[in-house]
């Protein structure tokens, strides 16, 4: 549909989607088109590379079997740190995770990145 053009025909459909079938089904086509719409925008776009750490949070549950620990970010940076969060990539910020994720962000952000930061 969006390779059609018919992302914005889509976008306006959301809410009519909700009222038929639920929140849940209208929350999830917005994020199945948001989803879409971001990946054909980064397609082909090539970055530069930093030359300084970068702080990676990542999904503790993962879905897809065998990604790399630093989901490729390597290839782009001097160094990752990579800090596993509770949770799956939908639920990092549900009640159940939401302390100890917090725990863990605000520890990362407040680790100085390299002995000279």
């Amino acid at each position: 549909m969006i390779a059609g053009g018919l992302a914005e025909p889509l976008r306006r459909a959301i809410p009519a989607v909700g009222s038929v079938f639920g929140k849940p089904a209208s929350l999830g086509l917005r994020r199945l088109l948001l989803q879409n719409l971001r990946g054909r925008s980064l397609a082909g776009h090539r970055t530069g590379h930093f030359d300084g750490t970068i702080v990676l949070f990542r999904a503790g549950e993962q879905h897809i079997a065998g990604l790399p620990h630093d989901l490729g970010w390597s290839a782009h940076c001097a160094e990752v740190r990579g800090v596993e969060l509770r949770g799956g990539h939908n639920s990092l910020f549900r009640t159940e995770n939401l302390a100890e994720n917090a725990a863990l962000i605000r520890s990362a952000i407040a680790r100085p990145l390299s002995a000279g930061s």
